[in-house]
């Protein structure tokens, strides 16, 4: 976070613009940063409202623990959290709208047609928002710059038909607002499609991967646990992704982890039973699941490369100069690309 704050600063220093919108702000800890160390201006966006109930208490916390240096300083900058869904079709006029900040300059920082002009900040931003962060920006003279780390790729909305959209989920696809691909680039790729596997693998770190099974034993033979587990949920129509697993949980040897992940669920535990030796012998083909899985890992950072130059040549196409770093790192953050311009 710390390095991504200090690209921020250096957008401010450029074009003296000091207000700063945080989009997918989580609990507000950039923005926090950004607010009360560097005296800038700034709203956050979140559509979790506890995230944001979270957010304001850390601020309270703040305010408290630097209240005397707060009153003397006069340069100190504001914080305001704003809960909102932020759709792939929005425009800025409407997110200016929603913010309460549309006729209400927070700081002096204008453009040319003298109307407020604000950084866009997106980090870690989730499926859609990612890109349209970037569509924002080439829109509107209005935004300075934007700075956007992506994450969860498996949540992109592709056009309609494509692999990457998983089935019975909207796309928004055929509007010009689908979050892959964005570019005409790769759109007009022959291989440019994307599968929501391709998507989902592309979120994970084999580096992370690595120093996780050399730290313990277990979290090579995990995978296997859930996808044997996975066999019995989906006769029931189910996925893993709809079970919540404990890290505790998912330590257990396999009949005790398979009896907690089927307790409170619609699924007898007799299932277990009646085809205990079948499931058993899947367990124990973790070796052939670990090597599957790493082979599927050491294919993430094709995909994640694809996905983010995609970005690139959009901003690239509508004739902005585009950086692209490396921010954090690896192991702590797998997704760790920032994708910088600015006006």
């Amino acid at each position: 976070m710390y390095t991504h704050m200090q690209e921020v600063l250096k957008i401010v220093q450029k074009t003296g613009c000091r207000d700063i919108i945080d989009i997918g702000s989580g609990q507000g800890h950039l923005a926090r940063y950004l607010a009360y160390h560097c005296g800038l201006n700034v709203v956050t966006v979140d559509a979790v409202g506890c995230h944001l109930m979270a957010a304001a208490k850390f601020d309270s916390e703040v305010e408290r623990d630097i209240g005397k240096r707060v009153e003397a300083e006069a340069a100190t900058g504001s914080i305001v959290h704003i809960e909102s869904l932020i759709q792939p079709d929005i425009s800025l006029e409407e997110l200016l709208c929603r913010l309460g900040v549309s006729d209400s300059p927070l700081s002096p920082s204008t453009t040319e047609t003298g109307l407020t002009s604000f950084i866009l900040v997106g980090l870690h931003t989730c499926g859609d928002l990612g890109p349209t962060l970037l569509r924002l920006f080439s829109q509107s003279q209005r935004l300075a710059g934007v700075l956007s780390v992506g994450c969860c790729y498996m949540k992109l909305s592709c056009c309609p038909g494509e692999p990457g959209v998983p089935p019975g989920d909207p796309s928004h696809g055929g509007r010009g607002k689908r979050g892959y691909p964005m570019s005409g680039w790769v759109a007009d790729l022959p291989s440019s499609r994307l599968s929501y596997e391709a998507l989902e693998v592309a979120c994970h770190s084999i580096d992370s991967y690595r120093d996780k099974i050399s730290d313990d034993s277990h979290h090579v033979k995990v995978h296997c646990h859930r996808a044997v587990v996975e066999t019995v949920l989906r006769k029931y129509g189910l996925r893993r992704s709809q079970v919540k697993i404990s890290r505790r949980i998912s330590r257990l040897p396999f009949t005790e982890y398979a009896t907690a992940v089927l307790e409170g669920l619609i699924i007898p535990l007799t299932e277990l039973e009646r085809d205990r030796e079948e499931l058993l012998a899947m367990a124990e083909e973790w070796r052939e699941v670990a090597v599957f899985f790493m082979l599927r890992l050491s294919l993430a950072p094709c995909v994640e490369s694809l996905v983010v130059c995609d970005r690139l040549l959009f901003l690239s196409e509508q004739g902005f100069d585009v950086q692209l770093k490396a921010v954090f790192e690896p192991t702590i953050s797998p997704r760790n690309l920032l994708v910088l311009s600015l006006k």
